[in-house]
C-alpha cells in the first residue's frame, strides 16, 4: 500500500495534468490536427521499444531481487540502451524517408523523434526497483506540469501542431535533469564486469521485449491502421476514446508497479501462490466496475471532455471501454509471468492476442471504421485473458487459481 500510495498520487497528478494537455490540444487542434498527433505517436511509440525493449521490466527484477549488483544492472541497462539507439534511429529515418506523409505530418513525426534521443537516460527502473516510487512520480509530475504549461501558452490553434512535439521533448530533458539530485549514492560502475553482462541483458530483453512489442502491435495498431485507412477526422475521434482508456488504465498500471518488486521477490511457489492472490484480488474487481460504468456512460464522458464535435467516437469507446475491463484481469494473471522469468509463456500470450488483432483490425476497419477497430482491441484482449487464465491453472505449483477453484 505504500508503493501504490506514493507511487499512484504522483501518477495521478501526473495523469490529471496530462489528461488536461490532451483535453486542450483536441479542442484546439480539431479532430485532424488531433489525428495527426495520435497517428504519429503511435509509430513512435513502436520505434522507442526497440531503444528500451523490456530492459525496464529487466532492471525493476533484477535490482529487486539483488539490490547489491544494482550499480553493474544500472550501467549494463543504460549501455545496451545506447547501443539500440542507433538502429532505431536509422529504421525512424527510413520510415520518413519511404513514407508518403503529407507535409504536415512529416513535419510533427520528426519533431516527436527527438524523444528517442532521450530514452537512455531514465532512470524510472532503478527507482522502482529499490521501492522509492514517489521519486518516479515526482519527475512525471514534473514533466506533465511544464508540457501542460507551454502547451497552454504556445498552442492556440491547428497552425501550432508541430509545436506540440517540440515541446514535449524540452520538457521531459528538463524533468530527467533531476535524476541525479534523488541519487543516495553512485549508481555507475562502467568495468569489464559490466560490459561482460551487457550481451546477457540483452539477450533477456529479446524475450521481454518481444512481448512489449506485441503488447503495443495489439493496443496501437488499430491506430496507426486507422491512420492509413481512414480520414484523419475518424482518426481524430479514435484517439479520442484510446486517450480516455488510457487514462482510465492508469490505474492498473499503477498497482503492477507497485506491486512488481514483491511479485519479484516471491522465490518459492508457497510465496507465488501468497502475493497473486493478493494482487488478483486488487486488480479485478475496479476492472469489472469500469468495464461496466464506462460502457454505460462513454458518450457523456466523450461530450465533458472533449465536446460534441467528438461523439462520433462513442461507440467505439463503449467497446473500448470493455477491452479495459479486460486489461485489469490480464494484468492480474499474465503480468507475474514476468516477475517470476516465464517469459516465454508470456510470449506466447501475447504473440496470441498480436495475432488476433492485427488479422481482425485488417478485416474489421475496412468494414465497420473505428468500431471494427475497438472491436479487435477487446477480441484480442479476451484471447490473452483466456490464454493466461490456462496458463495459471497449468501450474498449480505456482498459484493458488486452481486450489481456489477446488
Amino acid at each position: 500500500m505504500k508503493n501504490v500510495i506514493s507511487l499512484g498520487s504522483g501518477e495521478f497528478i501526473a495523469k490529471v495534468l496530462g489528461f488536461a494537455t490532451t483535453i486542450y490540444l483536441g479542442r484546439m487542434l480539431g479532430s485532424a490536427g488531433f489525428g495527426i498527433i495520435g497517428f504519429t505517436t503511435a509509430v513512435l511509440a513502436y520505434l522507442t521499444l526497440l531503444v528500451n525493449p523490456g530492459l525496464d521490466t529487466i532492471g525493476i527484477r533484477s535490482i529487486a531481487a539483488e539490490p547489491e549488483r544494482a550499480p553493474r544492472t544500472v550501467s549494463a541497462i543504460l549501455t545496451a540502451r545506447t547501443i539500440l539507439l542507433l538502429p532505431a534511429a536509422l529504421l525512424f529515418l527510413i520510415i520518413l524517408l519511404l513514407s508518403s506523409f503529407p507535409a504536415e505530418v512529416r513535419s510533427v513525426y520528426l519533431a516527436f523523434g527527438l524523444l528517442l534521443l532521450l530514452q537512455p537516460l531514465t532512470l524510472d527502473f532503478y527507482f522502482v526497483g529499490t521501492e522509492r516510487m514517489g521519486i518516479v512520480a515526482a519527475r512525471k509530475s514534473v514533466q506533465a506540469a511544464l508540457y501542460l504549461a507551454a502547451i497552454v501558452l504556445l498552442v492556440s490553434g491547428p497552425s501550432d501542431l508541430v509545436i506540440v512535439p517540440l515541446v514535449l521533448v524540452l520538457a521531459s530533458l528538463l524533468s530527467l535533469v533531476l535524476q541525479p539530485v534523488f541519487l543516495r549514492e553512485p549508481i555507475l560502475r562502467f568495468d569489464r564486469a559490466t560490459f561482460q553482462a551487457v550481451p546477457d541483458v540483452l539477450r533477456a530483453a529479446l524475450l521481454v521485449g518481444s512481448s512489449q512489442l506485441l503488447i503495443l502491435l495489439y493496443l496501437q495498431i488499430d491506430l496507426v491502421m486507422c491512420g492509413y485507412l481512414l480520414p484523419a477526422e475518424q482518426v481524430g475521434f479514435y484517439t479520442a476514446a484510446q486517450r480516455i482508456i488510457a487514462a482510465v488504465t492508469l490505474l492498473p498500471l499503477i498497482l503492477l508497479q507497485a506491486w512488481m518488486p514483491e511479485l519479484s521477490r516471491a522465490s518459492d511457489a508457497q510465496q507465488r501462490r501468497d502475493v497473486l492472490r493478493r494482487f488478483a484480488r486488487v486488480m479485478i474487481v475496479p476492472g469489472i466496475v469500469i468495464a461496466a460504468g464506462g460502457a454505460f456512460f462513454a458518450p457523456t464522458v466523450l461530450s465533458i471532455v472533449f465536446g460534441n464535435s467528438y461523439l462520433d467516437g462513442s461507440t467505439a469507446l463503449r467497446i473500448l471501454f470493455l477491452s479495459a475491463g479486460f486489461v485489469f484481469v490480464n494484468m492480474a494473471l499474465a503480468n507475474p509471468l514476468l516477475a517470476w522469468k516465464r517469459d516465454r509463456e508470456y510470449l506466447f500470450i501475447v504473440l496470441s492476442g498480436a495475432v488476433l488483432n492485427l488479422a481482425l483490425n485488417a478485416m474489421l476497419i475496412p468494414m465497420a471504421g473505428i468500431a471494427g477497430a475497438a472491436w479487435a482491441t477487446a477480441a484480442a484482449e479476451a484471447l490473452v485473458l483466456l490464454l493466461a487464465l490456462r496458463t495459471q491453472l497449468r501450474h498449480p505449483r505456482e498459484t493458488s487459481l486452481r486450489q481456489t477453484e477446488e
